[in-house]
């Protein structure tokens, strides 16, 4: 009988180890230590790109446009900016182009983009508008300082989350970096819906 109890017993540490796994109570069932990454959907905190101050004082520039888009053709928000980064003698031009496919949005309105002060971003309006389909952005931005990106380092368009206080990743088409002419290109950036958005690494 004792033979029976000892046998019992192995058996059940044995069942209980392999469906428990390692778990521990810092971290139960293996979950991995940062879940944010790799999932898709929400990404490791970003580095934005900043956008160099002119004179090394906060930029003097307010960039932006509003434009009324219907429901039933789509449109297009084109938002264009420069200034001189008196520092470095060298003029920041920023271009971003949205386009708003037809029957995309369930009502014509007016709609906004405007940039960012520091960093490479922009803030489109009203915030919480959703596309059936995404629009699509184009941007070049020239005279950037891109000596605080990695070499190697991808550039990637987030939105911002108010709801998680994180940033997301979104689609773009394509994104090309040249440090030598301090150039960042966006090629069909995904805006599934109005929020932040920024370019970062």
């Amino acid at each position: 009988m004792n033979r029976l109890h000892m046998i019992s017993g192995i058996i059940l540490v044995v069942v209980v180890t392999l469906l428990g796994g390692c778990s521990t109570l810092d971290n139960p069932a293996g979950v991995p230590a940062n879940p944010a990454v790799g999932t898709g959907s929400v990404s490791p905190t970003p580095t934005l790109i900043f956008l160099p101050r002119s004179g090394g004082g906060p930029l003097s520039k307010d960039i932006t446009v509003s434009q009324f888009v219907t429901a039933l053709s789509g449109g297009l928000l084109r938002v264009h900016g420069d200034y001189l980064d008196e520092e470095r003698g060298v003029t920041v031009r920023m271009d971003w182009c949205l386009r708003i496919a037809p029957h995309s949005i369930s009502e014509s309105g007016w709609f906004s983009i405007a940039l960012d002060e520091e960093a490479l971003a922009a803030d489109f309006g009203p915030d919480g508008t959703v596309f059936r389909t995404p629009a699509l952005l184009d941007m070049t931005t020239t005279g950037l300082d891109l000596s605080a990106v990695p070499e190697g380092a991808e550039v990637h368009l987030y939105w911002y989350n108010p709801a998680t206080g994180s940033w997301e990743l979104t689609s773009a088409k394509k994104i090309t970096l040249s440090r030598s002419e301090g150039k960042i290109v966006c090629k069909d950036g995904e805006i599934g819906h109005f929020s932040r958005y920024g370019f970062g690494f």
